[in-house]
């Protein structure tokens, strides 16, 4: 019976949400960052936010994400380990590798590369 109960609960008041992770920001070094893409490599620095919107804490494992232009991979980064307190959200500076060899190639990509911001 106490087990019925439970099955109940946790399929009503109790159900899971998926976390949500989005880029709140995204920040470069400068004019300096625009040289350094033209040479090879830039890091820039991403405010990533996880929001656990259940009733209980949410813990995740270190991942490693790749950003895209269109369809081109322009960027890579390693996101840390962490824990969402319950219906709380949690902020993360991630350092953000953009490949300067295949940012270029991208249709449109110097207009939207911003300095700076």
């Amino acid at each position: 019976m106490a087990a019925m109960l439970f099955l109940i609960l946790l399929f009503t008041a109790f159900r899971i949400k998926v976390p949500h992770v989005a880029v709140a920001r995204v920040t470069s070094a400068g004019p300096q960052t625009l040289n350094r893409l033209r040479n090879g490599t830039a890091t820039v620095l991403a405010d990533v936010k996880v929001r656990n919107p259940n009733a209980a804490a949410f813990r995740f494992g270190g991942g490693e994400a790749t950003i895209y232009y269109g369809e081109t991979v322009v960027g890579e980064a390693a996101t840390p380990p962490g824990r969402a307190k319950a219906r709380g959200t949690v902020h993360m500076s991630v350092a953000v590798e953009i490949l300067g060899r295949s940012y270029p190639v991208c249709r449109g990509s110097r207009r939207t590369l911003n300095p700076g911001r």
